[in-house]
């Protein structure tokens, strides 16, 4: 396996990963079908954003949080819901992007 076919494997996993944590997560913010879905597609593209090694302060400075792009995806779910559902999932899928960064 090549070093970008690695790493195309690693983004699948953690994105498989945090939108398994996503759909727990939503048990109970209770976001609409759609709403999660859009926001799994948020989550997907700032993972495929990642490199799994340590990024510079310009290269995170340029990427927009993923708070801002799913208020934009979902402009009908109050921020505070996105944010809680963001540390949710953030806290419950570490041990992956965790899991990820020790294999490299």
């Amino acid at each position: 396996m090549g070093a970008t076919a690695a790493a195309i494997s690693k983004h699948t996993l953690l994105m498989h990963c945090v939108n398994k944590q996503m759909d727990k997560a939503n048990v109970e913010h209770k976001l609409s079908p759609s709403d999660l879905a859009k926001m799994k597609r948020v989550l997907d593209k700032k993972i495929l954003q990642m490199s799994f090694e340590k990024p510079t302060n310009s290269e995170t400075r340029k990427r927009p949080s993923a708070a801002s792009m799913s208020r934009m995806a979902i402009p009908g779910v109050p921020h505070e819901t996105i944010d809680k559902m963001l540390e949710s999932v953030g806290k419950s899928s570490a041990h992956c992007a965790n899991e990820m960064l020790e294999e490299s």
